[in-house]
């Protein structure tokens, strides 16, 4: 593959944890039961919801989809080692039991280890079986997202203390861990098949050198063309949708939002991938460490906001201001680290080599 495309797919990785450090550090307040994202108090004025729109058009539902391709594509770079999977899913478990119960690290392991097999398919049949994944997946999305929205009409109203709430660690680290496996088990049952089918199309893209290759210069073109519709039709979602996304918690609407960010992905990469031909090699050296920066990231949101910890309880606009801030400090730090040639922590723990066993002496001999 060309370095250069090397380079982009090291900056799409490091780009795409601005939206996931944005919503997971601004949603977290709301945590386990609230809206993706809080809705601005009544004093904050045009400004909040502005900022909250912004946030929906721009970023809500891009993060995790981008993700899921570039992990995907991953797979066909080395990425499918069953070594570097079981240590994947042990960093995992660990980080959403212990610190941050939307952890989606452990849900890359095991999809890497089921789209193992999937590696040796040639290509039509590879398509064939991410069109079924993602069509089963929007399908059992939607059903599912239709039930709750009818359950949470039916149900009578009652408050939840959220996460940040907890003024007690032993009562926050309770909660953590059962929303965690809640929301594991939850994953597996509802949005599996769509994670499937989206991380199984980035392994096609990668083998097929979507984002690379010459010879798809032209679909790429095509795509990049509904890039700025894209960009109207989520601001107009956005803005429609700003009520009842913003502190509303509906199910149906997250859904769509969800898909609706699916899509803007797929038309807004190869855009990218033509506005950017040289990509900054801050961005791109940051890159290179995103999973330890992930995990900080969730670190500084738990100490941020907890009642036990910081207990900083800000409106919309400063919150989004300090979740950017939080991104590029993130960046800075990656950056800084690949250029002294050094691994953070995570990327270093993946990359070690277990020691290798002694030979045993054979039997008769000391």
């Amino acid at each position: 593959m060309p370095r250069a495309r090397i380079e982009a797919i090291d900056g799409l990785r490091a780009l795409a944890l601005l939206p996931v450090v944005v919503v997971n550090f601004v949603g977290y307040p709301g945590m386990p039961s609230g809206a993706l994202l809080p809705a601005p108090a009544a004093d904050e004025g045009v400004l909040a919801w502005a900022t909250g729109v912004a946030v929906l058009a721009l970023l809500q539902g891009k993060g995790l989809a981008l993700l899921m391709l570039l992990f995907g594509l991953g797979l066909t770079l080395g990425g499918a080692a069953p070594q570097r999977l079981n240590r994947l899913l042990g960093l995992g478990l660990l980080h959403g039991l212990l610190l941050y119960m939307g952890d989606i690290v452990s849900q890359y392991a095991l999809l890497g280890r089921w789209l193992r097999r999937w590696q040796a398919w040639r290509p039509a049949r590879l398509w064939r079986r991410v069109r079924l994944w993602l069509g089963v997946g929007l399908l059992l999305q939607l059903t599912a997202a239709l039930v709750a929205a009818w359950l949470a009409q039916q149900a009578e109203a009652h408050d939840d203390l959220p996460l940040a709430d907890w003024t007690g660690l032993p009562d926050w680290w309770r909660d953590n861990t059962i929303g965690y496996l809640s929301y594991l088990v939850g994953v597996l049952l509802l949005l599996w098949p769509w994670m499937l089918g989206l991380t199984g199309l980035g392994l096609l893209v990668g083998r097929l050198r979507v984002l690379t290759h010459r010879r798809w210069l032209p679909l790429r073109q095509r795509l990049a063309r509904w890039a700025a519709p894209m960009l109207l039709l989520q601001l107009l979602w956005s803005a429609a949708m700003a009520p009842v996304l913003l502190g509303g918690g509906h199910a149906v609407a997250e859904c769509v939002q969800g898909v609706l960010g699916t899509l803007a992905v797929l038309v807004w990469v190869p855009w990218l991938l033509q506005a950017l031909p040289r990509w900054p090699a801050w961005l791109v050296a940051a890159g290179r460490q995103t999973l330890s920066l992930y995990l900080l990231c969730s670190l500084a949101t738990v100490l941020t906001w907890c009642a036990w910890a910081g207990g900083w309880r800000p409106g919309l606009v400063p919150a989004c201001a300090a979740a950017v801030l939080l991104w590029a400090g993130l960046m800075a730090l990656g950056a800084w680290a690949t250029r002294r040639g050094l691994r953070l922590p995570a990327e270093a723990w993946l990359a070690a080599r277990r020691p290798a066993r002694a030979p045993m002496a054979p039997r008769g001999l000391p």
